[in-house]
């Protein structure tokens, strides 16, 4: 298999939904990789990592649906969630 920093979205898609990848797999690389990043970069206003791999093992569980299924995204701190507090980037909020 390839290093995960080589593929694209759509080439971690595809694997996954090929299930030669999980999409825990791809999940639990992406939060090493943001733990060993974050303090340096402070890029992260939230970020759960239980709910990153809780999230993709549902989709190991129901299987890859979508175009882009089992790659990990973000969402800037500007978009309203349902899973995510949304500062909107400041303390007031």
């Amino acid at each position: 298999m390839q290093n995960l920093d080589n593929l694209s979205a759509r080439e971690v898609a595809a694997c996954v939904a090929r299930r030669e990848l999980s999409a825990e797999t791809v999940a639990r690389a992406f939060v090493d990789r943001v733990e060993a990043q974050e303090p340096g970069v402070q890029a992260w206003q939230h970020f759960d990592a239980d709910q990153v791999i809780e999230q993709a093992q549902a989709v190991d569980r129901a299987g890859a649906q979508g175009a882009l299924a089992g790659v990990p995204i973000a969402v800037k701190d500007l978009i309203d969630t349902v899973d995510m507090p949304t500062t909107y980037g400041s303390p007031i909020y």
